[in-house]
Parts: C-alpha cells; sequence; structure tokens
C-alpha cells in the first residue's frame, strides 16, 4: 500500500494483519484489521488498500471456494523511497 503521507511525516511506522475473506471469484469480501499498528491512519490504510485487491481464489476438488486469510502489511520507513 501506498504509505500516507501524514504517517511518513511524522515518523510512524508498524505492522497491520487483516483478516480478509477472498470470494470464490477472487474479489475481497469482509475485511477487518486482526492486529493493528497502533495508528489508525495506518491500520486504514491497509484496509482500504486490500479492499481493492484481487485474489487467486482457494481451490477445493478443483472449485474456487471463498475462504479466510490473514494478510500482513508492513510500513517500514527504512524499506520505502522518502
Amino acid at each position: 500500500p501506498a504509505y500516507p503521507l501524514v504517517a511518513r511525516r511524522q515518523g510512524l511506522q508498524g505492522r497491520v494483519v487483516l483478516d480478509v475473506e477472498v470470494l470464490d471469484i477472487g474479489l475481497c469480501g469482509q475485511v477487518n484489521v486482526a492486529q493493528g499498528s497502533g495508528y489508525e491512519v495506518l491500520d486504514n490504510a491497509a484496509l482500504n488498500t486490500v479492499k481493492s485487491w484481487h485474489f487467486a481464489p482457494a481451490r477445493r476438488a478443483g472449485r474456487a471456494v471463498t475462504r479466510w486469510f490473514k494478510v500482513p502489511i508492513n510500513f517500514s520507513l527504512k524499506d520505502s523511497a522518502a
């Protein structure tokens, strides 16, 4: 996800873990914060970005099925361009 400018300016970093429902058609269903970063701005950036992602759905017996997955998102200033 794009690093929120306000978080970058304030030097905020953290890890967000999301519970993501991946629908059988590869789109996101529900998305919830399983473990927050401690900063609402980072948690919201992760939520909003993942909601727009497309996934390869899980398969059971060759058929696409809806499943829940944990998706970790790291926000680190040392790994991103200034």
